[in-house]
Formats: C-alpha cells, structure tokens, sequence
C-alpha cells in the first residue's frame, strides 16, 4: 500500500506543451531525495566496488595503446560496460526502471562480446542460413569491426558458450550471464514488468507516472537492482584480467 510519508510526485499535464517540457528538463531531484534517504548505503557500496574494479582498467587501457586495432575495439566494450553500469544506476536513482533495466542487459552483454573480441584465435560461429549448418570459424573482433550481423550482440552469449572450452569461460558464469539477460529483456520490450513500475497504488486509487518515480511499495525491488549492479561491478577484474590474457597470447 501507499506510504503516506513518502513525497507526493507532482502533477503532470500531458494537454500542456509547458507541463511537458518542465518534465522533460526536470531533474527529478525529490525522486534522488528518496532513494538517497532509503539506499545512501547501498549507493556507496556500489560506488566502492565499481571504483575498486576500475583500478584494473589500465591494465587494457596500456595494451590498447601500443597501436593494437583489436585491444582498442576490446577497450572499447570494456569502457562500455563501466559506462551502461554507472548510467544505469544513475538512471535508476532518478527512478527511471525501465531504462535503466534496458542499460542493465547492454552492460551484460558486452561481458562476451568484451571476451570474444579479445581472442587472438578463430573462433567458432553458427553457420548462416534457416536450416542448422556446420559453424565456421572467424577472426571474431573483425567481424564485429565490419558490423557483420552473424555476431550481434544479442548472439554473443550463445557463441561465448560455443566457445567456451577455447576461451577456458566457466560454464556457471555464463548460465549466470544468460540468466540476467533474460531477466533485463523484459525491460527492452513492452511487458507486464514495464507495466508495473510506471503505477502506484494509493489508498483510493491507482496512479500512472511519467518520467522518474520512487514508489514506496517498490523498495525491495529497488534494493534488489542496486544490489545486481554492485555484484556485476564484482566480476569487472576478472573479465579485464581474462581479456588481457587472451590479447597477450601468442597471434
């Protein structure tokens, strides 16, 4: 139910241009208010293990600096990854869930694209067409450099599996990685879980929201989402220690 305690958000008019874009350029400072009163703790923790997990980054950042096309593209996704993790969380304080839910699968999906770019070795992808065919092997990184549509994102995951024993990943992280995937999927198309965090239930009556929210009855979730965050930003050296290993590997 409604927590009275909580900030009423204000009024907004969608039949006024004005209303609208006061909206627009609103930084929703009563919503960054609310989760700083629930979750400064949780919102340091993070910030503690994402700058402890940056302190790695100069480990590729000094490869791709060597004239190294393939180690820049790998920075790249790397640099990525920090980037969707802390606008994600920042979009997640102003209480835009959805967006930030979407930031949340580009951060986890740049995890095997990260990793199959950095392979100095062929790697294996699925063959082209409907019907199943053999999988071929390719210089991953210069597929994705060219925009090949074999290796969009979205398939990276399945050809991390593919290559799981080449690239020694761990079985238990990628299903890992899959799962939080599909979690975040739902935040990248219409779904009931889109549907719920844009409402919230008073005493009299549900109300729809626009723009940030911070819904009282939402709190869990909300610690929950905070919490992922921080775990991914866990994993962060040991990709970038994996990545080096495999761009320092003989060509």
């Amino acid at each position: 139910m409604f927590n009275m305690q909580s900030k009423i958000p204000p009024i907004l008019n969608l039949t006024e241009p004005k209303s609208v874009v006061k909206e627009i350029v609103d930084n929703d400072s009563w919503v960054k208010e609310e989760f700083t009163k629930h979750f400064s703790t949780d919102i340091l923790r993070f910030a503690e293990v994402l700058a402890e997990s940056f302190r790695w980054y100069p480990k590729i950042q000094a490869l791709a600096q060597n004239e190294d096309e393939q180690a820049l593209y790998v920075l790249g996704f790397i640099h990525g990854i920090f980037d969707d993790l802390i606008t994600s969380t920042k979009l997640l304080v102003t209480g835009k869930v959805i967006p930030s839910g979407n930031l949340m699968r580009q951060a986890l999906e740049g995890i095997p694209v990260a990793i199959l770019c950095s392979s100095r070795k062929l790697l294996l992808i699925s063959g082209k067409g409907k019907k199943r065919q053999p999988s071929v092997p390719v210089k991953y990184w210069e597929l994705v450099k060219n925009i090949d549509k074999r290796v969009e994102s979205y398939k990276a995951i399945s050809h991390l599996e593919l290559n799981r024993i080449q690239l020694s990943a761990n079985k238990d992280a990628i299903d890992e990685l899959k799962k939080g995937i599909k979690i975040y999927h739902q935040f990248s198309h219409p779904s009931i879980s889109s549907l719920v965090v844009r409402v919230r239930e008073t005493e009299t009556d549900i109300a729809h929201f626009i723009g940030g929210v911070f819904n009282d009855a939402m709190r869990p979730k909300y610690k929950y989402e905070i919490e992922q965050r921080t775990n991914l930003c866990r994993v962060l050296p040991n990709l970038i220690e994996m990545v080096v290993t495999q761009l320092n590997a003989t060509h």
